[in-house]
C-alpha cells in the first residue's frame, strides 16, 4: 500500500474544500499567466506547511510497549538518523515534530531524557526543512531548539552557529533564485522582442503575397529594405541572448551554490518560466520558417528570381535526398528490436550524421532569406523557367515537411532506445548521481533529448533548466524519482516517492495561474500537473491531489484478511521510504547528512 505524508493543512483543505488561492496565497491574485509576474518575487516567502505528527505518535506508541522512556527515546533517535540518511526529509520532519511532542509529554517525569534528546529533535526537524529548501524556517527552528535546550540545561553552544549557517543558506538561495529568474526575465524580454520583429517580417511578406497588384522588382526592393532594418535589430537581440546564456551557464556551474536547492514554490516558478521560454522559441522558429516560405512564394508570384536562389534550391534538393535516404536507413534499424551493442553504435553514428546534415540544411534554408537580402537585382523568369521553378519549389516544401516529421519520429525512438538502459540523472554514466552530472548537463542545455537521454528528466524532449533543477534536487535534496521515470507516482511533484504538502504547494503555484479555462496539457512536463488526467490543469487537479493524499487508493486483498492498524493509518513514509521508489541509481551529494544537522545525542557540529 502506498504510504503518504499527511499534514494538518491538508486536513483543513479537505474539510473546507479549500481552493488553491486560499491554500497558497498569491500577492498578485489577478495574475493568470503561467510565468510569475515580477512583483511576486520582490519577497521570497517560505510556505513550508505543518507536518502532521499524530499518526507517527500512534505508530511509535505501539512500538514502545514495555520499553523504558530512555529506550523509547533511543528508538526515536535511531529513526531520525535513518530517515536523514535516506533523505526522507518529509518523514524526518513529521517524526521530529512527533518526537518533540513526546519529549514535552515526558519532560516532567523524565527530565534527563528530555535534556539528552530535545536538541536532536529540533536539529532533525531543521535538517528535514533544510532538505526541502526551507532554510529560513530551519534557522528559526534551531533558534527555538536553542531556547528549549538552554532551559533544560542541554549543551546548545553549537546551535547559534548552526542557525547562522541556515541563515547564510537562505541568503545564498535567494541570490541563486533571483539570478536565475533575472536571467529568465531578461532572455524572455529579448526573445519576445525577437518574436515581435519576426512576426512583423512575416506580416510584411504576407501582405505582399495577398496584394492584388503585380509584384514588381521595386516592390521586392522595398520589402528588402524593411526586412533589413528588422534583421539588424534581431541580430543584436540574439547577441544579447548569447551573452546572457554564457553568463547563466557560469552561474549554474558556480561552486558557491553547491548544496542549495529551491523549495517547491520557487521550483515551480523556474519551471514555468522555462517552458514559456521554450514556447516563445518555437514560435520564433515557426515565424522564421514562414518568412522563408513566403519569400519563395513571392518569387513564384512575382515570376522573378534573385542571385543565388537557383543554386540554393538545388543544394537544398540534394541535401533533402541525402537526408531522406539516411532517415530510411535509421528507421529500418530502429525497427529491428532488441538492439545489440553494435546496432546501437551504428544507430548513434547515423544519428550524429543526420544531425549534422539537418544542421547544414537548416543553415541553407536560412540562406534563402540571406540571398534575398543580398540581391542587387531581381530577374524575370521566362515561362519555361517558371514551370521548372514551381515544380522544384513544390517538391522542396513537401520534402521539408516530411523531413521534419521523420526527424521527430527518429528522435523519439532513439531517446526511447537510450532510456532502456540509461539511468535517469546519471548523465555521465558512472553509476551515481553527483556534481559531475550537473556539470555535464549544463554543457548540453538547449539540446534535444536524443543526444543525452538520461538528462531529459522531465520527459519534454529537450535538455533545459528544468532538468538542471530536477538534478540539483537529486544531488543536494531528497528527490529520488523524476517525472520521466516509469516509477513516477502521479502527483509526486517533489520526487521524494511520496505524496504530501510539498506536492500541493508546487501544484498550487501552477494551478492558481491557470485562469478560468485552465492550462491545456501540451507536453510531458505539463502532464505531471494533470492529476485527474483530463488534459487540462485547473483547480480540479488540486482537489484531486488532496483526495489522493488523504484517501490513498485501496489495494484489493483476500476477504479473510483484515487490514492491520499500520496499513490503515496514514503514515509518514517510515515503511515506504524514497529509496523504495528510487531509480536504482546511487545519489551522492559529496557531503554527509551531519553537515546540516546534529547526530543523535550530540550537541556539537561535526
Amino acid at each position: 500500500m502506498r504510504k503518504t505524508v499527511l499534514t494538518g493543512g491538508l486536513i483543513v483543505a479537505t474539510m473546507l474544500g479549500m481552493s488553491t488561492v486560499a491554500f497558497c496565497e498569491d500577492p498578485a491574485g489577478a495574475e493568470v499567466s503561467l510565468v510569475p509576474a515580477a512583483q511576486e518575487e520582490t519577497e521570497i516567502r517560505e510556505d513550508e506547511g505543518k507536518p502532521d505528527a499524530d499518526e507517527m505518535e500512534k505508530k511509535m506508541a505501539a512500538e514502545f510497549v514495555r520499553l523504558t522512556p530512555k529506550e523509547q527515546a533511543g528508538r526515536w533517535a535511531k529513526r531520525l538518523d535513518d530517515m536523514e540518511r535516506q533523505k526522507d526529509y518529509a518523514g524526518l520532519r513529521s517524526s521530529a515534530v512527533a518526537f518533540t511532542r513526546w519529549l514535552e509529554s515526558v519532560k516532567g517525569k523524565e527530565p534527563e531524557v528530555y535534556k539528552n534528546h530535545i536538541v536532536q529533535a529540533y536539529t532533525s526537524n531543521a535538517a528535514g526543512l533544510n532538505g526541502q529548501g526551507y532554510y529560513m524556517v530551519a534557522a528559526n527552528t534551531i533558534r527555538n531548539g536553542y531556547e528549549a535546550g538552554k532551559a533544560a540545561g542541554a549543551n546548545v553552544g553549537s546551535l547559534v552557529e548552526l542557525a547562522s549557517r541556515y541563515d547564510v543558506r537562505k541568503e545564498t538561495r535567494n541570490e541563486y533564485y533571483k539570478a536565475i529568474r533575472n536571467h529568465q526575465n531578461a532572455v524572455a524580454k529579448i526573445e519576445q522582442d525577437v518574436l515581435d520583429m519576426t512576426t512583423q517580417k512575416q506580416k510584411m511578406v504576407d501582405e505582399l503575397l495577398q496584394s492584388t497588384k503585380k509584384i514588381t522588382p521595386e516592390a521586392l526592393k522595398d520589402l528588402q529594405g524593411r526586412i533589413k532594418a528588422l534583421n539588424e535589430k534581431i541580430a543584436a537581440g540574439r547577441k544579447e541572448i548569447e551573452k546572457e546564456n554564457a553568463a547563466h551557464k557560469k552561474l549554474l556551474d558556480d561552486k558557491k551554490y553547491d548544496g542549495i536547492i529551491l523549495n517547491p514554490q520557487l521550483t515551480a516558478n523556474v519551471e514555468a518560466a522555462d517552458k514559456a521560454q521554450q514556447k516563445t522559441q518555437g514560435q520564433i522558429r515557426d515565424g522564421e520558417a514562414a518568412v522563408r516560405k513566403g519569400l519563395l512564394a513571392l518569387a513564384e508570384k512575382a515570376e522573378h528570381s534573385w542571385q543565388g536562389l537557383s543554386d540554393r534550391i538545388n543544394k537544398l534538393t540534394a541535401q533533402q535526398k541525402e537526408i531522406s535516404a539516411l532517415q530510411k536507413e535509421l528507421l529500418d534499424m530502429l525497427a529491428k528490436k532488441p538492439y545489440s551493442e553494435d546496432a546501437k553504435k551504428r544507430i548513434r553514428a547515423l544519428n550524429e550524421k543526420l544531425d549534422k546534415l539537418s544542421a547544414e540544411m537548416a543553415k541553407n534554408l536560412d540562406g534563402v532569406e540571406e540571398d534575398f537580402m543580398n540581391a542587387g537585382t531581381f530577374n524575370a523568369l521566362d515561362p519555361k523557367q517558371m514551370i521548372a521553378f514551381r515544380e522544384q519549389l513544390a517538391a522542396l516544401l513537401k520534402a521539408e515537411t516530411a523531413i521534419g516529421q521523420e526527424n521527430a519520429r527518429i528522435d523519439e525512438q532513439i531517446a526511447a532506445m537510450e532510456k532502456e538502459t540509461a539511468k535517469l540523472g546519471d548523465v555521465n554514466g558512472d553509476g551515481k548521481i553527483d556534481r559531475k552530472d550537473l556539470a555535464k548537463l549544463v554543457l548540453h542545455l538547449g539540446r534535444k533529448a536524443s543526444t543525452l537521454a538520461n538528462a531529459d528528466l522531465d520527459g519534454d524532449g529537450r535538455i533545459t533548466i528544468s532538468d538542471f533543477q530536477f538534478l540539483r534536487d537529486a544531488v543536494f535534496g531528497g528527490r529520488t524519482v523524476f517525472p520521466a521515470d516509469p516509477k513516477y507516482i502521479p502527483g509526486d511533484l517533489d520526487g521524494n516517492g511520496q505524496l504530501g504538502w510539498a506536492d500541493l504547494l508546487k501544484l498550487a503555484q501552477v494551478v492558481q495561474r491557470a485562469g478560468r479555462n485552465g492550462i491545456k496539457v501540451s507536453s510531458p512536463w505539463l502532464a505531471q500537473y494533470d492529476i485527474n488526467g483530463d488534459k487540462v490543469i485547473n483547480n480540479e487537479d488540486f482537489q484531486a491531489l488532496v483526495k489522493n493524499i488523504t484517501q490513498p487508493p485501496v489495494i484489493d486483498k483476500p476477504a479473510v484478511e483484515a487490514a492491520s492498524a499500520t496499513e490503515a493509518a496514514v503514515a509518514t513514509g517510515a515503511s515506504t521510504t524514497p529509496a523504495d521508489t528510487a531509480t536504482g541509481t546511487t545519489v551522492e551529494t559529496g557531503a554527509s547528512p551531519q553537515e546540516t544537522a546534529q547526530p543523535a545525542g550530540s550537541m556539537g557540529d561535526n
